[in-house]
């Protein structure tokens, strides 16, 4: 039954509402919703069909009962569906075994214009749209008990929800019903009310489930913040922001893109519901029955079911009691108006998508990514008023809030933020931080949500090093605070993601071929399977400790995953010692001076898509020397992995950074010291004692262990120690199909050392090899200088070893090689200097090492020009040597000729402690 009248609620001309009485009929009716026991009152209600249930299949029981007077005055009221429903209910449930009911009824509010013009009469009423009115609403419920959810950006006018019923119906209606069903149950408290809502049933059309409104999921924040180049690091990732991208520019509809854009297709749903005039205005009450309450008679679902028509007649007959808080609007203003920001938000986006296309693999900016965000953000409350997308602290300061309160418009100040034009600008002063002091910003959020934790934090930390870490740089202090930042938060995320790439890959291909890493110890492939499943839960193990790279936890990694497959297992021969300062100076080098001739590229270093290396670069480049020099970038890397607990590193082959090799960090790395004071000042005076001091309590400390040189064979030397060994097996192999008459130059060497041993001149031969060659960076003597410095590229120890020998016979014992003209098939030394020279070892170095004397004063000494020390020097040495080994640092410097740290550090395989 239909019926109307004309009511006045502050407009100009009266508004007719209709409202179809609540009948249930076992049909859907997309004015009213039919009533179901099992409704949640979420916010999203869908129509539920009944169960189409005759009476002739019903339970006998239902039907034989007989019925009492009340009980057919009760029954008069329901409709057959009503009827139909109630007596399915009752066959299926027990209320004896159900502790509380809670059903959901809905009310559709429609509303027509009168035809109020002249000639209109008769004609059939235009329908308009109704919204709930702030003000109106606040004046039904007490305190803030209440979420009110403005559309279209206007604040007065949308939907509202609420733990409690409205004061027109709580005040009257409620309290009388609650009084009666008590009254009818002995007194006790059985019938209560809880949540409802309000909304204009657009909601319903817009989206038709909880997660179908794509302007609330942040599609285009999601697919365009994050770079290409940091998606490419992992295939998921690579497949997500694709997948993305798809749906922000509508490939996965192609005959209709909009259907799967965001904003086109909720502007599309808009329109659809326009032409169809559904503009109804829906109330939901949920209703609660505690079932052990009822009395026994009353235990029942016609007792469950009776708060029904108490609201049906309320709002069939009672329509002032709530029309006064809703208004009404003409269908081009109100739904109008979200087409048109729709519209507005799909241009905004196409035009961030474009310029996501010209930036290529660097993506968007920071200004740029907060502005899409915002527009993500700003287009989701557009259409659901849900005030939580909107993060105060940042839309404030953007004026987005105050704009949106008093003139209901979405501004963006370009003052804060501007991204009109280019890669757009943004104004951080008195931007909200977080704890760390890093700005919040909105798209971090989205990935966070869409990806991953990892994902947000890496485009976190790029952004604050690329964009505002660098710029900040004016001084020592501020300097390590970054390098700290990019060590911890990109470095180490970066470099365990690269590591547990390879290393899966790895266990996977041992299981696939059949290898030794899916047979277990006794050769069943079960025992191999539980094994790899145990290798990748302590890979994951490894993954998430605080501290990934300390030695210990290497030690772990290895034994626990490593030995799982043949080509990931690491020997001796696979860990390579190297200093901090020259593990520093590698990466200095690889980031400012890779790709020129002689010098390693990032590559060597860092993996393929790593970001961290070109924000350290930009900081370098940006940062004025006066505030930071080339030695003191070195000192700040090298303390700044001593702070991150970095204590190995993958090492590099074929100049490509390789999980197969691990780099152990050895020695100090305290960073530079800059003295703050005029020179000869009583400030510098102070600081430099205070340095002293320091290194002297280091000093101290170490002679504690009481540590000496062990060079691993006892003196004197009475067989040839192993790096020689193995550098002349090495050389025999190589040479194998080479030039016969180098091989047999080097074979006659061998011979010789093998003669000379128990000389001890031969000892001192090999004490110097042995101290040079277990150096983790190959020393060397550049021309035009005097001293030792380290090769950009490290040699292999044992060929270094066996042509350092070699050479240094030469001179102790030159009768045993031919100089001037080859002897047989030995090549004679004139040529052999050409081939030996590239090797590492020169007439520089033996001369810095106090081996040969030179006469003249040319740079590179010819062999004719020296000669070796007289004897006595040489025993000297010799003897000095002996006794120095039980206090290392003075011996490595006799041997460097150096006093500085490093070379102590270098040498630390041969520093041992004390048995």
């Amino acid at each position: 039954m239909n019926e109307s009248e004309n009511t006045d609620i502050g407009q100009d001309n009266g508004t007719q509402l209709q409202d179809q009485e609540h009948q249930y009929d076992g049909q859907d009716n997309s004015q009213q919703q039919p009533l179901s026991p099992d409704t949640d009152g979420n916010d999203d209600v869908h129509p539920r069909q009944a169960p189409d249930i005759s009476p002739a299949s019903l339970p006998p029981s239902s039907a034989s009962i007989p019925a009492t007077e009340d009980q057919r005055e009760h029954d008069a009221l329901y409709s057959p569906g009503l009827m139909r429903l109630r007596e399915a209910l009752e066959a299926k449930y027990n209320l004896d075994n159900i502790s509380h009911v809670s059903y959901a009824l809905a009310v559709d509010v429609h509303c027509t214009a009168e035809n109020t013009y002249p000639g209109t009469e008769g004609r059939v009423s235009r329908p308009v749209c109704l919204l709930a009115d702030r003000n109106r609403v606040a004046g039904e419920f007490y305190g803030s008990n209440y979420t009110f959810y403005p559309l279209g950006f206007h604040p007065a006018y949308g939907n509202f929800t609420s733990d409690r019923p409205p004061a027109f119906l709580d005040n009257d209606l409620f309290t009388v019903m609650k009084e009666n069903m008590s009254h009818q149950n002995q007194g006790a408290d059985v019938l209560s009310f809880g949540f409802f809502q309000g909304y204009s049933n657009l909601k319903r059309s817009i989206r038709h489930g909880p997660h179908d409104l794509l302007a609330s999921h942040g599609l285009a924040t999601a697919a365009l913040t994050i770079p290409s180049t940091e998606a490419q690091r992992t295939a998921r990732l690579k497949d997500k922001q694709q997948r993305l991208l798809a749906q922000v520019r509508g490939r996965l509809t192609p005959d209709n893109p909009g259907a799967s854009t965001p904003f086109a297709r909720e502007r599309q749903r808009v329109e659809a519901a326009m032409q169809a005039n559904e503009f109804a205005f829906r109330f939901e009450q949920v209703i609660s029955i505690d079932a052990p309450r009822l009395v026994r008679r009353r235990r029942n679902f016609s007792s469950v079911l009776q708060p029904i028509f108490q609201l049906m007649r309320l709002f069939l007959k009672e329509k002032q009691l709530y029309a006064g808080i809703l208004r009404r609007f003409n269908p081009d203003i109100f739904p109008g108006v979200m087409v048109a920001f729709a519209r507005v938000m799909e241009a905004a986006i196409a035009e961030m998508d474009r310029r996501f296309r010209e930036a290529g693999s660097k993506g968007l900016g920071m200004a740029l990514s907060e502005g899409v965000a915002a527009l993500d953000r700003l287009g989701n409350f557009c259409f659901t008023g849900d005030p939580r997308v909107l993060p105060t602290k940042v839309m404030r300061l953007l004026g987005t809030m105050d704009s949106l309160k008093t003139c209901g418009w979405p501004f963006i100040s370009p003052r804060m933020l501007d991204i009109r034009d280019g890669q757009g600008l943004v104004n951080l002063v008195g931007w909200p931080q977080l704890s760390n002091g890093r700005p919040v910003l909105m798209h971090v959020a989205s990935l966070e949500y869409h990806y991953d934790r990892t994902v947000a934090s890496n485009r976190h930390s790029q952004l604050w090093f690329a964009e505002l870490g660098g710029r900040s740089i004016d001084g020592m202090d501020r300097m390590t605070t970054f390098l700290h930042e990019v060590f911890q938060d990109l470095w180490i995320p970066e470099t365990v993601a690269f590591i547990a790439r390879q290393v899966r890959r790895g266990l996977n291909r041992g299981i696939r071929s059949g290898g030794r890493s899916d047979v277990g110890e006794h050769g069943d492939a079960d025992t191999g399977n539980e094994e790899s499943a145990q290798a990748m839960i302590a890979l994951e193990a490894w993954e998430a400790r605080d501290s990934p790279f300390k030695t210990s936890n290497f030690e772990k990694l290895s034994a626990e995953v490593l030995k799982f497959d043949d080509r990931l297992m690491m020997n001796e021969s696979k860990i390579v010692l190297k200093t901090r300062r020259d593990f520093a100076e590698e990466i200095f080098v690889a980031l400012m001076e890779g790709g020129r001739k002689g010098h390693l590229g990032v590559e060597s270093v860092a993996p393929t898509h790593s970001t961290w290396p070109s924000i350290l670069r930009a900081a370098i480049q940006h940062t004025r020397g006066s505030f930071a020099t080339r030695a003191q970038w070195v000192s700040g890397i090298a303390a700044a992995m001593v702070s991150a607990s970095i204590e190995w590193v993958p090492g590099s082959h074929r100049r490509r950074l390789t999980h197969q090799q691990v780099v152990q960090l050895v020695g100090a790395a305290a960073s530079a010291t800059v003295l703050a004071a005029r020179p000869d000042s009583l400030k510098r005076r102070a600081l430099e004692a205070e340095a002293r001091r320091t290194v002297d309590s280091v000093g101290v400390k170490r002679a504690k262990i009481r540590p000496r040189i062990d060079l691993g064979c006892k003196i004197p030397f009475k067989q040839i120690p192993d790096i020689v060994e193995r550098g002349f097996t090495e050389i025999r192999r190589l040479f194998a199909k080479g030039d016969q008459r180098v091989l047999s130059h080097y074979c006659a060497a061998y011979c010789c050392l093998t003669d000379c041993l128990e000389d001890p001149l031969c000892d001192l031969m090999l004490i110097l090899t042995l101290t040079i060659t277990a150096s983790s960076a190959t020393p060397e003597v550049r021309p035009n200088t005097k001293g030792f410095s380290v090769t950009a590229k490290r040699r292999d120890p044992a060929l270094l070893a066996a042509n350092m020998v070699t050479r240094m016979l030469w001179f102790l014992r030159p009768e045993a090689f031919p100089w001037d003209k080859d002897q047989d098939t030995v090549l004679r030394v004139s040529e052999m200097t050409k081939k030996i020279e590239h090797k590492g070892v020169n007439n520089r170095m033996l001369r810095e090492l106090g081996w040969i004397k030179v006469k003249g004063n040319r740079d590179s000494p010819r062999n004719c020009e020296s000669r070796l020390t007289p004897k006595d020097e040489l025993f000297k040495l010799r003897n000095d040597l002996m006794f120095l080994m039980k206090e290392p640092r003075t011996f490595i410097g006799s041997v460097f000729k150096s006093n500085k740290e490093e070379w102590v550090d270098r040498c630390s395989a041969i520093i041992k402690d004390r048995e």
